[in-house]
């Protein structure tokens, strides 16, 4: 079975419709992140209406989520990151499953996050890495290969992406931040990119090194 894939979960009821919820969390937050089995939840629901809609769709994604999908990390997240969504038009049919999806869950609005700006595009040719995170009858989700993923973490260089990085590294075996950039320009030729901070650098020059020689 692919990463991430389900044989039709069974659809929990909507949050509005449980009055007393024993996995609350503090501040009231609990509907709105999303661990594991809530994004394959989403997607689920999402894809039963893209079936109504006779919608074929394949969202590519970009962030934690895809790590969060293969049982790399427990974390839980805020949203999905989507480098590209791809169907046969109708843009508001899609939205609007997106935004129904929302109501039935009680989750975050932009919990299919397109806003990922930074990131250019992925080079056209297939990544061997590449992985089917969900696949339903027309919804297919795509999660990155590691190498890709660390390259798209490496160019954002975001304080919260560090533990990713930390993970990728030691999934993939780049030792050092050299390996790390020279990952990034493999997987972005197109795009080269030299502009790190100097502090996202000292601090994965002292990480990687640690964590790869088994000191964690």
């Amino acid at each position: 079975m692919a990463v991430g894939e389900s044989a039709r979960l069974p659809l929990t009821p909507s949050p509005s419709a449980v009055s007393d919820r024993s996995d609350r969390r503090p501040g009231g937050e609990s509907d709105r992140v999303l661990d594991r089995l809530r994004i394959l939840e989403a997607f689920e629901r999402l894809g039963r209406k893209l079936e109504k809609l006779c919608l074929q769709t394949t969202v590519h994604l970009a962030g934690s989520a895809a790590l969060l999908l293969d049982g790399s990390r427990s974390n839980l997240t805020q949203d999905v990151d989507a480098l590209r969504i791809e169907h046969a038009g109708r843009h508001h049919k899609f939205e609007s499953a997106v935004r129904e999806t929302v109501k039935d869950m009680g989750i975050t609005p932009n919990w299919l996050n397109r806003d990922v700006s930074l990131i250019p595009a992925m080079p056209t040719r297939p990544d061997a890495g590449e992985r089917t995170a969900y696949e339903g009858k027309c919804l297919t989700v795509i999660a990155p290969s590691d190498r890709q993923l660390l390259a798209l973490k490496f160019r954002t260089h975001r304080q919260q992406d560090w533990d990713d990085m930390r993970i990728l590294a030691r999934k993939v075996g780049a030792r050092t931040f050299e390996q790390l950039r020279e990952i990034h320009n493999t997987c972005f030729p197109h795009s080269p990119y030299s502009k790190f901070p100097d502090v996202a650098k000292e601090y994965l020059v002292r990480e990687i090194p640690w964590l790869l020689a088994g000191s964690a």
